[in-house]
């Protein structure tokens, strides 16, 4: 029996689509705000021009007035804004928020960890409970050697997402750097209490066990449990180095 997509589906996809856009910083974006401001203008009922025009606003890096463009387009959809809102398709807050917290996420893995931070408490302003953004900015303040604020984050994301399994890990590597095993280990088991099969939890909390606490025997379990999870992923060679060499001490 043939499926049929909702047309409410059909419509997100299609914002998702441009809202997606490649941040770009050109000035082929006057060119566009000009033209689908215009269109616009001209179809003020019709919500494809203000999708583009938001898209224009986005790539041009203003996000405030991308999302008034967004949100009116959803408004204009048989389907309210209202609607979506309880679905949980669509938040202006956590939009804008989110467009700050990927421009940050692209500083952090360059090492631009001042910009990072600025980008994230943009993020944060503009939604003060958005969990992914205190993660990173965790991160970001750890790779500045800012420890207390780092930890303060991570807490922090933990409150508004308890589940959210990245900044319990994040908390644990934290610990573990420190040379805080048993705090370490603590923070791992709960990151495996909420996502039993994370490889990653799995040989870090290995780690833990090898090199902190010397309980070589949960070390090895949590090793295979990792490589059982993901035998073939490119951190498979590194859970298979530590437990040769744990293999080897033991032998020792």
């Amino acid at each position: 029996m043939r499926r049929e997509v909702p047309a409410t589906v059909f419509f997100i996809a299609t914002l998702l689509v441009y809202a997606g856009a490649a941040i770009t910083r050109n000035l082929a974006y006057v060119d566009n705000l000009t033209l689908w401001g215009d269109a616009a203008g001209k179809s003020p009922v019709k919500p494809r021009p203000h999708i583009l025009l938001g898209s224009a606003y986005f790539d041009s890096g203003l996000f405030d007035k991308s999302a008034d463009e967004f949100e009116l387009a959803f408004s204009l959809n048989p389907r309210s804004v209202a609607s979506h809102r309880e679905k949980g398709l669509y938040d202006r807050d956590r939009f804008v928020a989110r467009v700050y917290n990927n421009i940050g996420a692209g500083y952090l893995e360059r090492g631009m960890w001042a910009a990072a931070i600025a980008e994230f408490e943009k993020a944060l302003r503009v939604d003060p409970a958005y969990a992914r953004a205190y993660n990173n900015i965790g991160l970001a303040y750890d790779g500045r050697g800012m420890e207390k604020e780092a930890v303060e984050s991570y807490e922090r994301a933990l409150v508004m997402e308890p589940e959210f399994l990245e900044p319990r890990v994040n908390l644990a590597n934290f610990y573990y750097g420190k040379g805080f095993f048993e705090e370490a280990v603590d923070e791992y088991e709960k990151a495996l209490a909420i996502e039993p099969r994370s490889a990653t939890a799995h040989f870090n909390l290995g780690l833990a066990y090898m090199n902190g606490l010397k309980e070589y025997d949960k070390a090895l379990y949590h090793f295979d449990r990792a490589l059982e999870e993901e035998p073939r992923s490119a951190g498979a060679g590194e859970v298979r180095r530590a437990r040769d060499m744990l293999n080897e001490r033991i032998s020792d």
